[in-house]
């Protein structure tokens, strides 16, 4: 009978707490009356904490008191209760007189419902302290003292998990002795607040205890804690989540934490949208210069809070990180295209985060140059002084690039080139010429360009010649882009890449080769010189065929990469083209 009325006075003084507090008797008014000041553990669901003031003395303990039971000085002449006037209204003193800031004295209270990673939480409790005056040099002496709040399991002292630290709980009331105390105001009681969340692994630990301590030096000073009504409360979990507008493309960037997305974003306007965040009470913004290796923080641009509403679904930065009063006064602050820029926004109560989020900045609107070679039978890597370069492989008689790819441009400038990897330079221009208006085409033939006279200085005879290496430029207008250069060498289409074809009066095998080749004379022909060149035309061998023997060929000890075997046979020249492996 005995266990059912208590069951229903916890369940009643549930309801009337709170339907959601979690703390069993969060007044203390529940529970036998204390015959010393010392028996905290005379409130129900409520015992003394894993913290006491001197482990060897009993009396260093939580104090429990109470208006109509134990009469002491705080309760008759100076701290009145927070609901003054209430039967057994009831509040607890905690001492720290100690310098150590880890011996203040701490209470522990029942947590009725287990704790669950679906919701979060708001831990607070109602706080005041008395202040004593002290003769030192800078007057009146304040220690610096706040709550801490920790889950436990049961009276385990060992495994404990902070989950709030509060604001530094400033003097209430004053007095000197008991006998001479001054008026108490009703404002003599403050509430500290906090929020927290919960692991998987903080659910596996069955925290069932909260335990509320002194954290501070007190350095002697007689200067006790109050605390009064803890709460415990399920709130909605709060989620930062936003996105980034307006996006050109994606890119990936390596960090020393792998490789990370980075957006590249039209100036002049950078947004993004929040309003896929839940549940928030305020949020944070922070936009910054940022490195991925060495990987942190370089430079602050914003960082600004809001003390209430959602994030908004269009949140501009670039606006903002001109706000001298949100920016340090650092009105001057633009987005650099050279830069790498993070934005993270966190949101509510608790401050949950989103993962950052990375981006460039560039002006859509501005000239690009932009081209592609056609026409494209195979593609190689050749050395050159910078490294190796990419060289297309073209079919004549049409040479074209397709520029259409190119931006906003108003006409645009064309520069073929015959070309040298090393030493690395244009060798002589084949064509250059400007187009004073337009866009670039999408089939510009540069076979037909460079036998125009009136854009190549009289140049009428120029051919593409197999053996030699081209480079092509475009530029687009008014402010003359460039786009990087492009390599290429000709040769004709009707012949096989890898051996030479049927009606070829020359044959080569093997083709590819390892170095050591042949090269066979058909067709009748009687004599003739073979060369052989590299890629800058340099004649690494030289020799004489007759009739329809085999002339053997090594270049072994040349590097791998196209070659060109040319011979001379009445006044007709043929290239045949090998790679060595």
């Amino acid at each position: 009978m005995k266990k059912c009325i208590l069951l229903f006075v916890l369940i009643c003084t549930h309801y009337l707490m709170g339907q959601n507090n979690l703390i069993e008797n969060p007044g203390f008014e529940i529970g036998s009356t204390s015959t010393t000041i010392n028996q905290v553990d005379h409130a129900t669901g409520w015992s003394n904490g894993c913290r006491k003031q001197n482990p060897n003395a009993n009396w260093c303990s939580p104090d429990l008191y109470d208006r109509n039971g134990y009469k002491s000085c705080y309760t008759e002449r100076a701290l009145l209760p927070r609901n003054n006037g209430q039967i057994n209204n009831r509040y607890v003193h905690m001492f720290n007189q100690s310098t150590n800031p880890t011996t203040g004295e701490s209470v522990k209270a029942t947590i009725i419902e287990p704790l669950s990673v679906d919701y979060s939480y708001e831990v607070s409790c109602y706080v005041s302290r008395e202040i004593n005056t002290h003769d030192d040099d800078e007057g009146q002496y304040e220690a610096p003292l706040q709550l801490e709040f920790v889950l436990r399991n049961d009276d385990n002292c060992d495994i404990e998990k902070i989950v709030h630290t509060s604001t530094y709980i400033s003097g209430q009331f004053y007095f000197n002795n008991c006998s001479n105390p001054p008026s108490q105001p009703s404002s003599a009681w403050n509430q500290k607040k906090g929020y927290f969340n919960l692991s998987e692994g903080d659910i596996i630990e069955n925290y069932n205890r909260l335990e509320i301590r002194i954290k501070g030096n007190a350095g002697g000073a007689n200067d006790p804690i109050f605390i009064d009504d803890v709460k415990l409360i399920t709130i909605p979990k709060v989620k930062a989540c936003f996105e980034i507008k307006n996006i050109d493309k994606e890119s990936i960037l390596r960090s020393d934490y792998g490789p990370q997305y980075v957006k590249e974003l039209c100036l002049p306007r950078i947004e993004i949208d929040g309003s896929c965040s839940e549940n928030e009470e305020g949020y944070h913004l922070r936009i910054s210069e940022f490195s991925m290796s060495p990987w942190g923080f370089v430079d602050d641009y914003y960082e600004g809070w809001v003390a209430s509403g959602t994030a908004p679904s269009t949140i501009d930065l670039t606006n903002l990180i001109g706000i001298p009063s949100a920016n340090n006064g650092w009105t001057s602050r633009t987005f650099d295209p050279t830069k790498l820029y993070s934005v993270s926004l966190s949101v509510g109560s608790i401050w949950d985060s989103a993962p950052l989020q990375f981006f460039k900045v560039k002006n859509c609107n501005e000239i690009t140059a932009c081209f592609e070679i056609k026409n494209i039978v195979d593609e190689h890597m050749e050395e050159s002084e910078y490294g190796p370069q990419s060289v297309k492989e073209l079919c004549l008689p049409k040479i074209e690039i397709d520029g259409s790819c190119s931006e906003n441009e108003e006409g645009y400038h064309l520069r073929i080139s015959e070309f040298s990897m090393s030493p690395w330079g244009f060798v002589d221009d084949y064509y250059e010429g400007w187009v004073a208006n337009g866009t670039a085409p999408s089939a510009i033939d540069l076979s037909n360009l460079i036998g125009t006279p009136s854009a190549n200085n009289g140049w009428t005879s120029r051919t593409f010649d197999p053996t030699k290496l081209y480079s092509v430029s475009l530029s687009v207008g008014p402010v003359w882009n460039s786009a990087s250069l492009q390599f290429f060498r000709v040769k004709e289409c009707q012949k096989n890449d890898r051996e030479t074809s049927e009606d070829s009066i020359l044959k080569i095998h093997p083709n590819p080769t390892q170095g050591k080749f042949n090269v066979t004379v058909t067709n009748n022909v009687d004599k003739g010189i073979i060369e052989v060149l590299n890629i800058y035309g340099n004649v690494i061998f030289e020799g004489t065929f007759s009739g329809e023997e085999s002339t053997p060929i090594d270049i072994s000890r040349e590097l791998p990469g196209v070659y060109f075997v040319k011979f001379y046979v009445k006044g007709e020249t043929f290239t045949e083209k090998v790679i060595k492996k």
